[in-house]
C-alpha cells in the first residue's frame, strides 16, 4: 500500500503481499541500506547466506526470497537509498 503525507511517499506492506504489491514495490525501491550487523542478522533469521542478503538488498535479484529479504530489512529499520533523506 502506498500513501503520501507531507510530501513524502510511504510504503506499507507485510510479508504476505500479493503479486501486484510486489511489482509496485520492485519498481519504486532502490538499494536498501542497513545498520552495521543487520545483514548478518537477517541472514540468520532466514537461514540464508550473507551474500544472498546483500544481493537482495542491492536489488540484484528478483526472486520471492529476495522480496522477503527486502521486506524484512525495511521492517528492521532499513532505508531505501532512492528516497530523499530528511535533514
Amino acid at each position: 500500500m502506498l500513501f503520501k503525507s507531507k510530501g513524502f511517499i510511504f510504503v506499507a506492506f507485510d510479508l504476505e503481499s500479493d503479486a501486484k504489491d510486489t511489482k509496485i514495490l520492485r519498481s519504486i525501491m532502490g538499494e536498501i541500506l542497513m545498520k552495521h550487523g543487520e545483514r548478518r542478522e537477517i541472514a540468520k533469521i532466514l537461514n540464508v547466506s550473507e551474500v544472498t542478503v546483500r544481493n537482495a538488498l542491492k536489488g540484484r535479484t528478483q526472486s520471492e526470497l529476495s522480496e522477503r529479504i527486502r521486506k524484512l530489512a525495511i521492517q528492521r529499520g532499513g532505508m531505501d537509498s532512492t528516497k530523499d533523506s530528511v535533514v
